[in-house]
């Protein structure tokens, strides 16, 4: 049976289940909807900073920020694989500097996309890559994801134009 914690926001009434699922109840379309519960492990850091936003931006929970931006990450995976053919992108990458050894092997990899790659040393520990690129938007796609995918990657943004 469910638990009544009610959870109110501007457009539902959130009711928990035991078993890793939280039931909706939607005031205004009147349907009920079943979300799976995602356990998600964060750093102090990310946690403290996720609740400034929630605050500044009037999410009502973590769950509708992150929500949210899982919403807009997929968005812009979308528009990003929308695109096909010969492109000329900007893409941008901060990480921490223990990680250069890793930027250069990735950069050597899609060498061929490179046209200008600048790098600048932006806070104490972290680094900032900029890089040109020129080529087949699949290349570039791929070299933006294994940047991405890159866990000491703090922050990766493909630009194409």
């Amino acid at each position: 049976m469910w638990n009544e914690v009610e959870y109110y926001s501007n457009f539902c009434n959130v009711y928990s289940k035991k078993e890793n699922y939280i039931y909706i109840k939607s005031i205004v379309r009147q349907v009920n909807v079943l979300l799976p519960i995602v356990s998600v492990s964060l750093n102090k850091n990310i946690l403290a900073e996720m609740d400034k936003i929630q605050k500044s931006l009037g999410f009502s929970g973590r769950s509708e920020l992150i929500r949210a931006g899982i919403r807009a990450l997929l968005s812009e995976e979308r528009k990003r694989n929308d695109v096909t053919g010969f492109i000329h992108a900007l893409f941008l990458a901060i990480h921490d500097e223990s990680s250069d050894e890793q930027v250069t092997e990735m950069r050597h990899t899609f060498d061929k996309l490179i046209v200008t790659h600048l790098h600048s040393k932006i806070e104490r520990d972290k680094c900032l890559e900029i890089f040109l690129l020129k080529g087949d938007a699949g290349d570039i796609n791929e070299m933006a994801k294994k940047f991405q995918a890159n866990r000491k990657m703090d922050n990766v943004k493909l630009l194409v134009t």
